[in-house]
């Protein structure tokens, strides 16, 4: 090789060596993914009435974080039917936040998960030597590389394998407490929107008991204080209509505010109080519910995850190689020359004690994380299952015993009413009665209905609670890098 033209052949293969090291684009990085644990595949899901379990795995890249507008009520709601569960259910799915928010940390850990497993990059350059003592000048070309050992980097990509399976779980969670707290508002608003027919039809009733006290007035049959009565319970009633329509309207809006679309005007519902009264055997809901809860699932990656660090933390002593290839030409012997180097650190001082002993604290304390959160979710059951069973006994008792008595009293007093066997006033109080029991089985419906909800929802709401953000980062691959 020609002594002038070695330096810059030397330069062009640098050029050329950093050009073809440039870094791929976001775009390839993100569509690589490793071939490790597949959360839905874990644990198979019972078939049930319960709300599907759907998690996207993490092959997959994450669901697009949102909408570019969001929809409406003109545009999605009303051409005149009354509104469904199952309508916002897919309307809260689709613009709840915390839904984009959870989504937005999956890529996150995903991103993370794929840095810390890129192998590191060669250097290369160029070298000269003796440039002042004409004729002994040296030229060499050089590439340095890396060489990673212990399997670092596939152990960092384990580790972060179980934090995206945490997220991935996280999203479930989080679709779980939007549909839950969606079934709640639904079925209060559901509650308050039968509240407003009652006080509406009862107060028509009590205004013709207005008219009747004072048809019997005029005749000389009834008195005034019997007249001053009925217009007492009608302005009850109209009172009761009122608070009925502003929970109404204040029911409703919260509903839309869980579901993420703004509302200004009140509707419609289309639904019944009128659930199956299911009775439950709680030990055996319990051991389902650890089984397939996102809760528990998600805390289960987060011990797999400090295991598999614990493991990675084992295999940092282990030194790198660092290995040189150099070539280049000698105008001082007119020669060709090859240089090699190879090096690594000896774990002598420092052979990771301290990061071992870190990781062996973090993995006891997410274990008994996972203990503890078993014993809140055996804790929470409880008080849903009281809840549901004392809500679902006073359904059945209004239902089979205190409605239908009120009801028969009201026809037997209005019917000894009308034979002159009754006191009007005591009309008055069983309309009254039967009114009462009307509401009151609606607040027990209603009571139920969320009861309900709450267990088919895994015991998990607060859809609008911030989704915890990976606690994931890269740095696991700089330790990797790092020999000391």
């Amino acid at each position: 090789m020609s002594r002038t033209l070695f330096p810059t052949f030397a330069l062009l293969i640098f050029a050329a060596t950093l050009a073809g090291c440039r870094s791929p684009g976001l775009a390839s990085q993100t569509s690589r993914t490793s071939d490790d644990l597949q959360v839905a595949d874990r644990t198979p899901m019972p078939q049930d009435d319960r709300s599907d379990i759907t998690l996207t795995s993490s092959e997959a890249e994450p669901a697009e974080a949102a909408p570019t507008a969001d929809p409406t009520l003109s545009e999605v709601a009303w051409s005149g039917e009354a509104l469904t569960l199952a309508m916002l259910e897919q309307w809260a799915c689709e613009n709840n936040p915390a839904i984009r928010q959870a989504n937005a940390a999956v890529a996150k850990a995903m991103g993370f998960r794929d840095q810390v497993g890129r192998y590191p990059n060669p250097v290369a350059g160029y070298n000269a030597s003796q440039l002042a003592d004409r004729g002994t000048d040296q030229h060499t070309a050089f590439v340095e590389q890396d060489i990673v050992r212990g399997k670092k980097l596939e152990r960092n990509r384990l580790v972060l394998e179980q934090e995206v399976q945490a997220q991935l779980w996280q999203v479930e969670m989080t679709r779980l407490r939007v549909i839950t707290d969606v079934r709640v508002r639904f079925y209060e608003t559901l509650a308050a929107q039968r509240r407003v027919a009652l006080a509406e039809s009862f107060e028509q009733v009590t205004a013709r008991g207005v008219t009747v006290a004072q048809q019997r007035l005029d005749a000389l049959e009834g008195n005034r204080p019997e007249l001053l009565q009925t217009r007492i319970q009608q302005s009850e009633v109209q009172l009761l209509r009122q608070k009925a329509e502003i929970s109404f309207a204040a029911a409703w809006k919260s509903l839309f505010n869980v579901a993420g679309i703004p509302c200004a005007t009140t509707g419609a519902l289309a639904g019944s109080l009128a659930l199956p009264l299911d009775a439950h055997d709680w030990e055996t809901e319990y051991c389902q519910l650890e089984s397939i809860s996102p809760e528990i699932r998600m805390a289960c990656s987060r011990v797999a995850a400090s295991q598999a660090n614990l493991q990675r933390q084992h295999a940092q002593p282990i030194p790198n190689l660092s290995l040189m290839v150099a070539g280049g030409y000698d105008n001082g012997t007119g020669s060709e020359m090859i240089n090699t180097q190879i090096g690594m650190p000896i774990p002598l001082y420092n052979k990771n004690q301290g990061n071992i002993a870190a990781a062996w604290g973090e993995y006891c304390r997410a274990t008994q994380e996972l203990a503890r959160l078993k014993l809140a979710l055996r804790g929470r059951l409880i008080d849903a299952g009281r809840n549901y069973d004392g809500a679902a006994a006073e359904v059945r008792r209004y239902q089979r015993e205190i409605l239908p008595t009120a009801e028969e009293a009201l026809t037997l007093s209005e019917q000894a009413f009308r034979a002159g066997e009754l006191e009007f006033l005591q009309v008055l109080i069983v309309r009254r009665t039967f009114f009462d029991a009307n509401l009151a089985l609606v607040d027990a419906q209603s009571q139920f209905a969320q009861a309900s909800s709450l267990v088919d929802g895994l015991l998990l709401s607060g859809s609008l609670t911030e989704a915890t953000d990976t606690t994931a980062d890269d740095s696991l691959r700089g330790q990797t890098l790092s020999g000391q």
